[in-house]
């Protein structure tokens, strides 16, 4: 009875260790994931080192208290980290791949395995009995391509009613190796697949730091977009006041003998078009601002406002000098620059798979190993006075039909001729982005410096041609005129300005040269400076 007992007891044992609950295997899978991209980040820079995927997506009627009254750009960078759907999925993709790399790792784990079965009988002697079968087993894939196995079973039988006692156990026991001595022998056939996913996970990270530099200044260039229509707004509103004034100056003047009338119905007309002007450009900035909402991973009904400051801190900076030639600048992307990293080692990838392919135009030669020892039925546990037998033996699968590996080795060479190409393509790809990207930025100076000295003129001349109606000597159409230059060189100046701004972070996104921190603010916007240095 006790040798039943104890595989009762077994059964109860293995019954606890493989009842584990759901959330067991979730924080398992985190635990193993989050090893891994930490573990792969060492030999990527700038790759954040409390990577989670858990959302911290806030409650609509909580967001508020989350988001300050005025957002600065450091504020909705850090609010988009935390709370962008799509920045959220390039984080879960990135575990997905971690998660991935733990099955193929896995493969070459001991693979444990078991089984327990039993039956209660009952004959026609009115005799009740319970036989049982305990199975278990373990594999492992080794790096030379043997398969290693082995496999115990344990068979009971006993009468558990009547007076009959009887009782019968039995053990086997079986081993085995497979090792391959042509086709698929050796670690750099056997391990292609594993050391393919291990390399894939760097790649992995890599892109997702690349992604993430793009996502914040993504996030800023919109942002300096919203910042660009807030001034259209107010240039508009500054615009309408003064069309108000110089209609009221008019009808004084038409009043006075000193305009004709008409003159003031193209002041009082061009007075209801800055009105509209107003009412559309407001507008166009609450649709952009909604946008940027969902940019940000916020409701869209949740009210906020930008921080005009901003604006005023890179009015007041202008433009900095960019003190680097652009052989310098793209010398500084081939070097740093993540992607074409990855397509140089894609390259080390594809010769790879083509000595696998190599290899596998061998026959299939196979060492084969084979042990098994069974126990006495009234010994159980006792090999010692068992059977057992061993065999040795080799199966050799003759090559009389090798075109799909002949295909495949083929294709290999023609992936790795491939491969180098892309990486030709990638590395002129980035010599023209940064390129355009400096040609960008320069033609981005020359612009605001023309605009800058537009908005000069335009001002004197908004200025003289008023000073010129009062004395009569201009008509009220030169003054709308004026005006209008005047609003249009505000604007236009603005504009040049934020697309220096958006010019030079693409320059520094094509060059690789931005470090983004945990919260996705480079170094330069933390000291509350709009733009990074050189």
């Amino acid at each position: 009875m006790a040798r039943f007992e104890k595989l009762i007891l077994t059964l109860a044992v293995l019954l606890l260790f493989t009842g584990c609950g759901a959330e067991y295997y979730r924080r398992s899978a985190d635990k193993e994931a989050y090893r891994i991209i930490q573990d792969k980040s060492q030999a990527v820079e700038e790759m954040p080192a409390g990577f989670h995927i858990e959302s911290a997506t806030i409650p609509a009627d909580a967001t508020a208290l989350f988001v300050p009254e005025e957002l600065n750009l450091i504020d909705a960078v850090e609010i988009a980290v935390a709370n962008s759907r799509a920045y959220q999925t390039r984080k879960e993709n990135l575990y997905l791949q971690a998660l991935s790399l733990s099955s193929s790792r896995h493969e070459f784990d001991p693979i444990f395995s078991g089984k327990i079965s039993g039956d209660l009988n009952h004959d026609a002697a009115n005799r009740e009995s319970f036989s049982g079968i305990l199975s278990t087993g373990v594999s492992k894939m080794l790096a030379t391509g043997a398969d290693l196995s082995a496999a115990i079973s344990t068979s009971a039988f006993r009468y558990i009613s009547s007076g009959d006692a009887a009782s019968a156990a039995g053990t086997a026991f079986s081993a085995g190796l497979v090792q391959p001595l042509l086709k698929g022998a050796g670690r750099d056939v056997t391990l292609e697949n594993l050391t393919q996913a291990e390399r894939e996970m760097v790649y992995g990270i890599r892109e997702f730091v690349r992604y993430r530099k793009s996502f914040s200044i993504g996030i800023a260039k919109r942002y300096y977009d919203l910042l660009q229509r807030a001034d259209e707004i107010r240039n508009a509103s500054r615009n309408y006041e003064n069309l108000q004034y110089l209609r009221n100056r008019t009808e004084n003047m038409a009043q006075a003998g000193r305009a004709a009338s008409f003159e003031v119905d193209q002041a009082y007309q061009r007075e209801l078009q800055a009105w509209d002007n107003c009412v559309r450009t407001q507008e166009r900035y609450s649709g952009a601002l909604d946008e940027f909402k969902l940019d940000l991973g916020i409701p869209t009904d949740l009210p906020i406002r930008l921080a005009t400051s901003e604006l005023e801190i890179i009015e007041t900076r202008g433009l900095e000098d960019f003190r680097i030639t652009v052989e310098e600048a793209v010398q500084t992307a081939l070097e740093k620059r993540l992607d074409i990293k990855t397509q140089w080692e894609r390259v080390e990838d594809a010769k790879r798979k083509v000595t696998v392919a190599k290899n596998n135009l061998k026959p299939r030669l196979d060492l084969i190993l084979d042990y098994s020892a069974k126990t006495d039925a009234s010994q159980p546990l006792d090999f010692g006075d068992g059977e057992d037998s061993y065999s040795v033996g080799a199966d050799l699968d003759l090559p009389l039909d090798k075109k799909s590996d002949r295909n495949a080795y083929r294709r290999s060479l023609i992936n790795l001729a491939s491969a180098q190409r892309s990486l030709e393509q990638a590395t002129d790809e980035v010599k023209l982005q940064v390129r355009d990207a400096y040609r960008a930025l320069e033609q981005a100076r020359q612009t605001y410096d023309i605009q800058r000295e537009s908005l000069r003129l335009a001002q004197q001349r908004a200025e003289s041609t008023q000073l010129l109606q009062q004395a009569g000597r201009a008509v009220t159409r030169d003054v709308l005129e004026a005006e209008q230059d005047l609003l249009d060189a505000k604007n236009a100046l603005t504009r040049a300005l934020i697309a220096h701004l958006n010019a030079r972070l693409d320059l520094f996104i094509a060059m690789e040269s931005l470090r983004i921190d945990e919260g996705g603010i480079w170094e330069e916007e933390r000291q509350r400076s709009p733009l990074p240095s050189p």
